[in-house]
């Protein structure tokens, strides 16, 4: 399962990165690549919360066996 979210952190970081420093910064695409930006810090922030001891807690609270 490890393996899922260091994918997620990747693509966060690829989106972050592409969308904040290489953007052309076209007016059409402006906003996209605003959008991009923030879907990959949640990626990120997502990514690194789920390798936390704090999310197997949540996970069990929330998903019981």
């Amino acid at each position: 399962m490890g393996f899922w979210y260091v994918l997620i952190f990747v693509i966060g970081v690829a989106l972050y990165v592409k969308f904040t420093f290489f953007s052309k910064e076209y007016k059409w695409r402006f906003a996209i690549s605003i959008q991009l930006t923030i879907i990959g810090l949640i990626l990120i922030i997502i990514s690194i919360f789920m390798f936390t001891p704090i999310s197997i807690k949540l996970i069990d609270l929330i998903f019981p066996l």
